[in-house]
């Protein structure tokens, strides 16, 4: 009579006791570490929504803008654009920025470059630089200054596009020598670090309590 399989779990079932180890002495930690990871995730992405999104900023919203302006001449996504350039400003003031001729589908821009803002109360001026696409060619540079103004939180918060006026003497993108566009807040990465650092430690912690449970 074979006992092969009697005695083979047995024996395994042995070896575990005698060696004194449970996995599920490791179960807990292995379950808060998870946890920890996973609320430093959604701290994190609050921070990056709260503080890192370009609608907090008139550059971010600048930029927007005119790609959308840009993509009214793209195929499959002008209707969608054209309601989203409606959403921050009239595409009336953007009358003097489209080519009159075709863009073969694309976008109406080749490319488009926005410079640092400078902001006189809820108003701000950002300036911009872009060429058009004149059919498979492209056009000269195109430049002028995108006039914001903030809204109220009553009004939705956030920025609205007021006009496109004619460049700015001393103000200018960084390609043409102007200041960099804000970055996100310094608040940000003071809080990213800060949440990496503190799951760092738990996970760290925990690392060494099932290292001591399972010892």
């Amino acid at each position: 009579m074979s006992t092969v399989g009697t005695g083979g779990t047995g024996s395994a079932g042995g070896g575990t006791a005698a060696d004194g180890f449970d996995d599920r002495s490791l179960s807990r930690p292995f379950r808060r570490g998870l946890l920890a990871v996973g609320i430093g995730f959604v701290l994190l992405g609050a921070l990056i929504a709260a503080f890192g999104t370009g609608a907090n900023r008139p550059e971010g919203v600048a930029e927007r803008w005119l790609t959308d302006v840009g993509d009214t001449r793209r195929d499959g996504v002008r209707d969608r654009a054209r309601e989203e350039v409606e959403e921050l400003g009239s595409l009336d003031l953007a009358a003097g920025l489209l080519p009159e001729q075709d863009t073969g589908g694309r976008s109406a821009f080749v490319d488009l470059e926005v410079g640092k803002a400078q902001r006189d109360g809820a108003l701000a001026r950002v300036p911009f630089r872009l060429h058009q696409r004149l059919g498979d060619d492209t056009g000269d540079p195109v430049e002028g200054t995108i006039v914001l103004r903030e809204l109220a939180e009553d009004d939705g918060a956030g920025w609205e596009v007021l006009a496109v006026d004619p460049p700015v003497e001393g103000e200018a993108v960084p390609s043409e020598g102007g200041d960099p566009a804000a970055e996100a807040p310094i608040g940000l990465f003071v809080g990213a670090v800060a949440v990496s650092v503190a799951v760092a430690v738990v996970c760290s912690r925990l690392v060494v309590a099932a290292g001591r449970a399972s010892g």
